[in-house]
């Protein structure tokens, strides 16, 4: 895993992690002894960008039971603690935590790939963008942090839908595939209250990385 010590074996049929995945990791911020819940979690490798920043406790909820194994199965090899529970997150009951994290599903339409693992990573049918914003709503602390990976056109959808649940987007990260393309995809940091301020990082250029 880039930018980090971790190294994570991945069944050949399952959503892998990609680019967006290490964009998120590296964007997001943790602190010591934080709960770090990481939403459609497969191997948990947003858990580990965020153990990378920090001494965390890591958990991770997916709908995949046998991927889910094989996530343990890392842990252990890594040597990291973190706890994994099959659920749908709109079912999922728990403490409240520090920091959520999620990697969502970006696609609507009905192309329908065979490959029941990565339909259900890449289909926002599966967890469409209310029903997370509400599990944020009901799992996150009141001081806590809330940061996601989205295309780019979305960023009105993904305000919108925050503000009706209460948070506030208050720091974005835009990346380009080159310095003359539109933005590809926006990454965010959400948190409780109505702000009107948010802090839009430094241009990140895909092809320079």
């Amino acid at each position: 895993m880039n930018g980090t010590r971790y190294s994570l074996a991945q069944g050949k049929d399952w959503y892998h992690f990609n680019g967006d995945t290490e964009l998120l990791g590296r964007f997001l911020e943790v602190y010591d002894g934080e709960t770090v819940l990481d939403i459609g979690c497969n191997q948990g490798a947003l858990l580990y960008y965020a153990k990378e920043k920090a001494d965390i406790i890591g958990i991770g909820v997916d709908v995949f039971s046998e991927v889910l194994e094989s996530a343990k199965e890392n842990a252990i090899y890594n040597r990291v603690n973190f706890q994994f529970v099959c659920s749908r997150i709109q079912e999922y009951k728990a403490e409240l935590v520090d920091v959520i994290v999620c990697n969502p599903p970006y696609f609507s339409g009905d192309i329908k790939n065979n490959n029941l693992y990565l339909d259900t990573a890449r289909r926002e049918k599966y967890l469409p963008l209310r029903d997370l914003m509400e599990a944020v709503h009901r799992l996150l602390k009141g001081n806590g942090r809330f940061y996601i990976v989205q295309k780019a056109e979305k960023i009105g959808s993904m305000i919108e839908e925050a503000h009706e649940q209460g948070l506030s987007c208050v720091r974005m990260g835009l990346a380009y595939a080159h310095v003359h393309s539109k933005a590809k995809t926006v990454l965010m940091e959400f948190k409780w209250g109505q702000r009107k301020d948010c802090l839009v990082e430094k241009a990140i250029y895909l092809d320079q990385r």
